[in-house]
């Protein structure tokens, strides 16, 4: 189906209503009449479009994702790490991303599904990194991309979600030194 401009500008507003619901309410306090509202548009277009609540927090989420922590490409896999590093480091301790990825924290059952498919599509956007930096020879072949990224942002996600902790650019360096070092050792 070919979209249209005008599905595109509906699409972009929904997914932006849902962000700041999710933002304000989290997963449990979003409901979709308040989406369509602030959205501009009715309930039955949301329901048309994405089916399910956990389908449309899906898609917002993955628009973000995509918008706000691109895989970087700077032609060297630290250059790479240090860049997706700082990008993840910027969502997570803006407002609404330390709300966002609260709600993902909490393990919520009804967001379980949401989470898991959100980090699954986050692992293979990545991968990319993994697939150059193993062209270019710095990575052995077989390092799983979703290993690689999970142990670079856990330690920031500790650290701003769970300890409440700034992340310094210093501490960004280190994460990434540690997870090539590990990658090495």
């Amino acid at each position: 189906m070919q979209r249209t401009v005008a599905t595109e500008r509906v699409r972009a507003t929904v997914l932006r209503a849902t962000l700041d619901a999710l933002a304000e309410d989290g997963v449990a306090g979003l409901r979709i009449e308040r989406v369509a509202e602030a959205a501009g548009v009715a309930k039955t277009t949301i329901y048309r479009s994405w089916g399910t609540r956990e389908a449309l927090v899906a898609d917002a989420l993955s628009e973000a994702a995509a918008r706000d922590i691109p895989t970087p490409d700077t032609g060297s896999l630290r250059g790479d790490l240090l860049e997706l590093a700082r990008r993840v480091a910027r969502v997570i301790t803006s407002g609404d991303g330390r709300r966002i990825f609260a709600a993902f924290a909490a393990g919520s059952p009804e967001l379980g599904e949401v989470a898991r498919s959100y980090w699954e599509a986050r692992f293979r956007s990545h991968q990319a990194v993994v697939e150059r930096a193993v062209a270019r020879g710095e990575l052995p072949a077989g390092v799983p991309a979703n290993e690689l990224v999970a142990a670079l942002v856990g330690p920031l996600v500790f650290r701003s979600l769970l300890s409440h902790e700034p992340i310094p650019a210093a501490f960004v360096r280190r994460t990434v030194d540690r997870v090539l070092g590990g990658i090495a050792g």
